[in-house]
């Protein structure tokens, strides 16, 4: 009996040791056996963290009500807590994290305003996290938003790169036609970099580390010639153009400079598509789908000795030919397409070519366009990061390339997504019923395709309508309320089972290994 004693006692004490010890326990020593490491900082990020030159104080900034409304909201507040000290692990004293709660008219929210980080509702709503250099140049991130979980990593890193990149290249969009404004691509850009707009009839290029030319046979020939001078100087320049009415002989002649020759499409080639990326290349390692519309093609000009290198070509089971590249990379000697202009407009300090060109440039401007990437839930395809990526390259890094697509990805529970659909269907083929009946009350009510005897007798027709609409609602309720239970009951009944698995599996197995120490003890 004694035995029986001890071996429900340890059992006890295996089961509360499990479930209250072990969170402290192992708070520093976790696992992450996620299939992508999802939970883990990622070779790019502790790369990023090991090249840190100088210190950054981090400023934690949050207040949420403990309430049963935001307990997602808190949960998340965890996640990227516990993300930001793996930072400050790995960091090896280089980043120092102050943590501030701000309230109304606290001192703390006057820091927070200052920051950069505001709250997000009249309950007085923070989770943001703003950096400063030795400088004191702030990067701020106003508020951690849960549905975008999967770039926390790459907005903390980028963040850091920010903070620490001191140098940060210049960038220039030259848009003749005022493209830029209206697509979001550019907004990542905008973050990251800044850059500056030109459009019209701008008098000079500034000084830049790379540019980024749209349509570019729109510029005048002094532009063009500032574009071009601007490269033989070594410059970098990512290159989005197609033939249109601004199409001239002249930009032929550019492109073969360029080691390029851009072909219009054929008749079979008026579709959109997701391009072929070469799985290799530094910008397109991480992608999985680029889409673009009405693409043109580009081919290497053999009578150049520049480089010439495809990073992406049409889907070839669609053009049923060899591979046509849609976006090629130069570099090496190029000579300039301006050498007949400077000696005719007697100009001095002409360059007439370059060692050392890099540029790239995509045969496809509606690459660029909001709904050929970017659905009303989120993005559709990796056109933003790919562009982001090209711009990395080319100013000499590629960081944060990696970091832009992971975790691009859900792990739906499948028995939840499945009755989830279920039940949308079912209420989806009950309000296509709703609607079509009340069109069909108004259309004859509007004009009815009976003569009443009576007012009386009229009331009853329509009664019968509105009855027949108050049943369809009352089913649509129904078929909502009944799905919401359901739901409900299958996300406590697997809560309750990933709770209650594990420790109870250990106790199982510590009690079978006491019973038979035990049985053996008495043999």
């Amino acid at each position: 009996m004694n035995h029986h004693k001890y071996a429900l006692i340890l059992l006890a004490t295996a089961f509360l040791l499990f479930n209250l010890i072990n969170p402290l326990a192992f708070n520093r020593y976790r696992m992450d056996l996620t299939e992508d490491q999802l939970y883990s900082l990622s070779p790019a990020t502790e790369l990023v963290l090991e090249q840190l030159s100088g210190d950054i104080t981090l400023y934690w900034i949050t207040n949420i009500p403990n309430t049963k409304s935001q307990a997602r909201l808190l949960a998340y507040e965890q996640r990227v807590y516990n993300l930001l000290k793996q930072y400050l692990q790995r960091s090896k004293g280089k980043l120092r994290l102050i943590e501030l709660t701000p309230t109304p008219f606290s001192p703390e929210e006057a820091i927070a305003r200052e920051l950069g980080v505001s709250n997000q509702t009249q309950q007085g709503i923070y989770l943001g996290l703003a950096g400063k250099n030795e400088l004191d140049q702030v990067v701020s991130i106003d508020f951690f938003d849960p549905n975008l979980d999967q770039s926390l990593e790459y907005r903390l890193s980028q963040l850091i790169v920010q903070l620490s990149d001191l140098d940060a290249g210049k960038i220039t969009i030259v848009d003749p036609l005022s493209v830029t404004p209206q697509q979001r691509i550019f907004s990542q850009l905008q973050q990251e970099y800044g850059y500056q707009h030109l459009t019209g009839n701008w008098p000079t290029l500034p000084e830049s580390q790379l540019i980024l030319l749209i349509q570019p046979q729109h510029l005048t020939a002094d532009q063009w010639y500032q574009v071009d001078q601007y490269l033989m100087l070594g410059g970098t320049a990512l290159v989005f153009l197609e033939k249109d009415d601004g199409w001239r002989a002249e930009h032929e002649e550019i492109l073969l400079q360029w080691g390029l020759q851009l072909h219009s499409p054929n008749n079979t080639l008026n579709w959109q598509a997701t391009l072929d990326l070469h799985p290799e290349a530094t910008p397109t390692r991480s992608l999985e789908a680029v889409w673009v519309k009405d693409p043109q093609s580009l081919s290497p000009f053999s009578g150049r000795t520049n480089q010439v290198s495809p990073l992406a070509w049409l889907p070839s089971e669609e053009t049923q030919s060899e591979p046509e590249a849609v976006v090629m990379q130069v570099t090496g000697r190029t000579v300039s397409a301006f050498n007949q202009y400077a000696d005719d407009n007697k100009l001095t300090n002409h360059l007439p070519e370059t060692s050392q060109s890099n540029l790239v440039v995509v045969a496809d401007v509606n690459l660029l366009q909001n709904d050929m990437w970017l659905a009303s839930n989120g993005p559709k395809a990796d056109n933003q990061q790919f562009v982001a990526n090209l711009v990395e390259q080319l100013l000499g890094s590629s960081r944060l390339i990696d970091l832009r697509s992971r975790g691009q990805y859900g792990r739906p529970f499948t028995v939840i997504e499945n009755l989830k659909a279920t039940i949308q269907s079912q209420q989806q083929s009950l309000e296509d019923n709703l609607w079509q009946s009340l069109a069909d009350l108004e259309a004859q009510a509007a004009n009815p395709q009976q003569d009443f005897a009576n007012a009386r007798e009229r009331e009853q027709v329509e009664n019968q309508y509105l009855q027949e609409k108050v049943n369809l609602l009352n089913e649509l309720h129904r078929i909502r309320l009944q799905s919401q239970i359901a739901i409900s009951d299958l996300s406590r009944n697997i809560k309750i089972f990933t709770i209650l698995v594990a420790p109870l599996a250990l106790t199982l197995l510590l009690w079978l290994l006491v019973t038979l120490g035990l049985w053996r003890s008495r043999r």
